[in-house]
């Protein structure tokens, strides 16, 4: 299961949504939400509404997920407006929550091949991708 934890603060200064992710003890983690009447774990978070149980308000609270598990499925973007193309999206079976659709930057991915997240930056910013744990050849771009 994974844990949760109050990130609220008054002091933030509120630029627009907190990242999708932090950072803890060297590992990331990704920010979603647990359900307290149902313990359905999910992600990104939200406070619509438990999609299990319908849930709302404080029944949904932050979770923090371990960002690794095996990849599901996924495919190569050829043609896109904003990124420099081909790269690749892949869906990540966490155990902890739905599928995690992400960046992958791995050579040659592989349906059940374990991933790990990592943090990129660049001059563009931060970026979350899934990348090989057995430390595979990534790809560059």
């Amino acid at each position: 299961m994974a844990d949760t934890r109050d990130t609220d603060s008054a002091d933030e200064e509120s630029t627009g949504p907190p990242p999708l992710w932090t950072m803890v003890d060297g590992s990331v983690e990704l920010r979603g939400f647990r359900c307290r009447r149902c313990d359905t774990v999910g992600f990104p978070p939200q406070s619509y509404g438990c999609p299990s149980c319908g849930a709302t308000g404080d029944d949904l609270v932050e979770a923090l997920i371990p960002a690794s598990g095996a990849l599901h499925s996924f495919t190569t973007v050829h043609l896109d407006p904003k990124h420099e193309t081909p790269f690749q999206i892949g869906e990540v079976a966490t155990g902890a929550a739905p599928l995690i659709r992400c960046r992958l930057r791995v050579e040659r991915p592989q349906i059940g091949q374990e991933l790990v997240a990592r943090i990129r930056t660049d001059e563009h910013g931060d970026t979350l991708e899934f990348v090989a744990a057995d430390g595979e050849e990534q790809v560059d771009g």
